[in-house]
């Protein structure tokens, strides 16, 4: 499966990207579920196969890629804009595409993605070209994304000293905690 390519400060794919459908043939939302759905089950069966074996370095490398990838192409299915009404609220709002005083929603995997795999052991040319693949994606969304609009944290804050953190960005917080929110 491609991973998406780096999305543009807008939040959309750039043309020729496997994850931008032509805008005459968008993908049915049963289709886009149906994605999700695998990938899903994908992550569940690697990470309970890929944690039955003995750790080494070069396991923990292909654990975050796979990790990274799987976000990344999760993160890019939920934004397909989809064919058949109505299309699904949850990831309209996500994708920055439903009405209002909205924009696109993300999460922020470049700093720990980048800490994570600085030192690791990527013995084959297609781990490379996956970690920087992946690094230029989250950097992409890093530069549109701001505190409102980031839903998760997966990493230390710069300068805060901790090893690591999972917090949840502004973008989750209850819409009456957010003026001019749509109430659905």
């Amino acid at each position: 499966m491609p991973l998406p390519l780096p999305r543009t400060s807008s939040g959309a794919p750039p043309p020729g990207c496997f994850w931008a459908p032509p805008a005459d043939a968008p993908v049915r939302s049963e289709t886009r579920s149906a994605i999700l759905a695998s990938l899903r089950k994908l992550a569940r069966h690697f990470a309970v196969a890929s944690l039955a074996l003995p750790p080494t370095r070069e396991l923990d490398a292909l654990r975050v890629l796979t990790s990274a990838a799987i976000a990344a192409v999760a993160d890019a299915a939920f934004r397909l804009p989809t064919a058949n009404a109505p299309p699904s609220a949850a990831a309209e709002h996500y994708a920055g595409r439903a009405g209002g005083p909205t924009a696109p929603f993300g999460f922020d995997g470049l700093r720990p993605l980048r800490a994570e795999s600085s030192a690791m052991l990527l013995s084959e040319a297609a781990l490379l070209r996956c970690r920087a693949r992946l690094l230029d994606y989250f950097a992409a969304m890093n530069e549109w994304l701001t505190p409102a609009t980031s839903l998760l944290s997966l990493g230390p804050e710069p300068g805060s000293g901790a090893a690591s953190s999972m917090a949840l960005g502004e973008g989750p917080r209850p819409s009456a905690a957010r003026p001019g929110a749509p109430l659905r």
